[in-house]
């Protein structure tokens, strides 16, 4: 069960946290719910057909398009960068067309076209690449979220992987939920997050305490990572922050510097083997050289190879928290990636994000 909803007493929205099989079974159970008139919107980087919870809440956004609701599907091109069978970057890296896919990704685009055809269906692959070759991680939007009629989620959720450990944030606000909706909608009809935000990164005020920011993806530009690090400096008693991997460079040096200030930091990462071997091998490299620098108790929390793989980007403190599709380290900062990330500053929001990520850890 999702978390009990935070009510802001300045404006009366309630935020409920879900993790990764919480997320799937109220997303489902939302779009089932739409009728004739209703609108679905869902933006992610990358989705897979083939795992069955997210063949299913694919074939309700069929029939819900079929219904007469107002449904639009964005992906971003890194989705078809790799191969999901055999895990290695595919034909259309190199040869830059979807002319000639693998199976598994000509499937994927089967069903994108399957919903762009229905009537009131609308769905593409946004951020094409210009050239063959190019960078598979560079300039993609990593935005994940989801309005179906006035509800709105935000957070790590793809439309793949239902086993991974993850968090989303969800609100009923119909003033969010219209401007989001347009904006997902405008990078659909644009096919590009790149063309919509025009390199300025956007922040919706939701109330005095609590901001929505969406990151335009220009190189060296993040106005999430700024609030993120901010968050951190900003901590007297304890800092909890989830990440695929150790939080190296900037972000590990602001969380040793909390460490010596007296703040208790958790920074809870994923096992190296989960990266693959390449990934894997590059995230050895970079701990090492973080363990050098970097109090040794900081990295106490890792988590084991033998669970599921992290994937939640939470920082929480005693001061608020921060929940989106940021990893909250440079990496993808200097690449170029759209981002989108909720933050609230009061301590009910981040205790409720904290249980909702116990909830996850429980495997």
């Amino acid at each position: 069960m999702a978390s009990t909803p935070i009510l802001n007493s300045s404006e009366h929205t309630a935020y409920a946290f879900y993790t990764t099989a919480e997320y799937w079974a109220e997303l489902q159970r939302q779009i089932e719910g739409t009728k004739i008139g209703g609108r679905i919107a869902i933006m992610v980087m990358d989705f897979n057909p083939a795992e069955p919870f997210v063949q299913t809440v694919l074939q309700k956004m069929l029939a819900a398009a079929d219904r007469g609701v107002e449904v639009w599907l964005s992906v971003d091109a890194h989705t078809f960068m790799f191969n999901p069978d055999t895990r290695s970057i595919s034909s259309f890296w190199a040869n830059n067309s979807l002319q000639k896919l693998p199976k598994a990704l000509a499937a994927k685009l089967q069903l994108l076209r399957e919903l762009d055809h229905k009537p009131t269906g609308h769905a593409t692959i946004i951020n094409l690449p210009k050239h063959s070759f190019s960078n598979p991680v560079a300039g993609r939007s990593h935005i994940k979220t989801s309005i179906v009629n006035d509800y709105i989620s935000v957070g790590g959720c793809n439309l793949q992987h239902a086993e991974w450990i993850d968090l989303m944030v969800g609100w009923q606000r119909k003033s969010t939920a219209d401007a989001l909706f347009t904006f997902v909608c405008d990078v659909i009809k644009q096919e590009s997050t790149h063309t919509v935000l025009d390199g300025n990164d956007r922040c919706m005020s939701l109330d005095s305490v609590t901001n929505l920011y969406i990151d335009a993806g220009r190189p060296g530009q993040s106005t999430i990572f700024q609030q993120a690090l901010m968050l951190i400096d900003s901590a007297k008693q304890s800092i909890t922050i989830t990440c695929q991997y150790f939080p190296n460079s900037i972000t590990a040096q602001h969380l040793a510097a909390a460490h010596r200030r007296g703040v208790r930091v958790e920074i809870i990462y994923a096992h190296p083997n989960m990266q693959g071997l390449v990934g894997g091998f590059g995230q050895r490299v970079s701990t090492l050289l973080e363990r050098t620098r970097v109090p040794a108790i900081l990295f106490k929390a890792r988590l084991p190879a033998s669970g599921p793989a992290l994937h939640a980007k939470l920082i929480a403190t005693e001061q608020g928290a921060i929940v989106g599709s940021h990893n909250y380290v440079r990496a993808g900062v200097r690449l170029g990636t759209a981002e989108i990330a909720l933050v609230q500053h009061t301590t009910e929001f981040s205790k409720q994000a904290l249980d909702a990520l116990q909830r996850g850890l429980v495997y």
